[in-house]
């Protein structure tokens, strides 16, 4: 198949709204179209935090209603879908094109030559299918590293946490410089995604590894050490939103595991069914009460026990769990507020969810 021919496929095929949640941070919706900060590098260049960029995921277009970023009269080639990926990521068009070309599936003759060359020449280097290989740029974390140290323990991880999650930090030029990468592995300890943050809060402040299904995965299903969740018998998951909630949560002396967002997938709910808990609670952050009351439904019958987080506490208006190792007294609120913790099946939850919905 001709490379151009292959790239507009690749172009048609490209799941554009999935990119703008795993790319970005501050997203707005607006029916159709999906609103983040302009990062027009001849234009808004990073100073907008108004989500001025608005994108409309099923005719993959785009404007910046501040700058014209996606105007081809404003803003020449900016209109193209590589070129949107290429200046969201600080990348060359030429990588960003390779990319997608990697995603068209070869015609059956391709796959037959491809076949008969491997019969007789056998690639040793080939990974299974959705498994990713990290480069060698993202360097383990340890003392050495000075700043990505200090910061990860500075939230709450300990030097074994480094090891057994792997983190890694990026300090070479590109879209993972200076930030802290956790590796996500499925049950079967098999490397499936990655997701990195910012030291500074550069936005994206979290970056996840392009075209990997995250939202099928939890964190930390599987450490370095060999084990896995699966064979952990854990009695009660608390469901979180991301890498630092997990750490304070763990804190406390609770079992966790980040749903990477507030979104909970039919195939996180599998994972979480093989893992068979005996007890869930949901605790995202305070702002995202009225999300969790929607995907109860899908954790209630499938579990004995189905709890939600109360936030009696008003300290989780301005704080969220990754807080708590920063905060020694965020411990104790967020203890009470466990034992408190509320019922779906009871009377309270109806309460509950009645004003979590109208404060929204």
């Amino acid at each position: 198949m001709d490379d151009k021919v292959k790239l507009r496929r690749a172009i048609t095929l490209f799941d554009l709204e999935s990119y703008i949640h795993q790319t970005f941070s501050d997203i707005k919706r607006s029916g159709d179209e999906l609103r983040v900060n302009c990062f027009s590098p001849k234009g808004c260049n990073g100073s907008d935090s108004k989500q001025h960029l608005w994108v409309n995921i099923l005719k993959k277009r785009w404007i910046c209603y501040r700058c014209g970023y996606g105007d081809s009269s404003q803003q020449e080639g900016t209109g193209w879908l590589p070129r949107f990926i290429a200046d969201a990521e600080d990348v060359t068009i030429s990588s960003v094109i390779n990319r997608l070309l990697e995603t068209i599936e070869l015609t059956p003759a391709d796959e037959l030559e491809d076949l008969l060359a491997d019969a007789f020449n056998p690639s040793s280097t080939e990974l299974p299918k959705g498994v990713i290989r990290l480069p060698p740029s993202f360097l383990p974390v340890d003392k050495g590293l000075a700043k990505a140290h200090q910061y990860g323990t500075k939230r709450g991880l300990t030097d074994e946490a480094f090891k057994i999650f792997d983190v890694r930090f990026c300090i070479r030029q590109g879209i993972w410089k200076n930030r802290l990468i956790f590796p996500i592995r499925n049950l079967d300890g098999k490397i499936m995604s990655a997701t990195g943050r910012h030291l500074t809060n550069k936005d994206p402040v979290w970056r996840v590894w392009p075209y990997s299904d995250i939202q099928s995965l939890l964190w930390p299903l599987a450490g370095t050490d060999g084990q896995s969740l699966r064979d952990a018998r854990l009695d009660h998951v608390v469901l979180v939103e991301g890498v630092f909630d997990w750490v304070g949560v763990q804190s406390v002396g609770y079992s966790a595991l980040a749903t990477f967002g507030k979104k909970l997938s039919q195939q996180q709910v599998e994972v979480l069914q093989e893992l068979n808990p005996r007890e869930v609670t949901l605790a995202w952050d305070y702002d995202a009460r009225d999300k969790m009351v929607k995907v109860v439904s899908k954790l209630q019958g499938r579990f004995d026990v189905v709890n939600v987080f109360p936030f009696h506490s008003a300290v989780w208006k301005k704080r969220d769990f990754g807080d708590i190792p920063l905060h020694a007294e965020l411990s104790d609120i967020f203890a009470t507020e466990m034992f408190n913790r509320i019922s779906v099946d009871s009377d309270g939850y109806v309460e509950w969810a009645t004003r979590a919905t109208l404060e929204s």
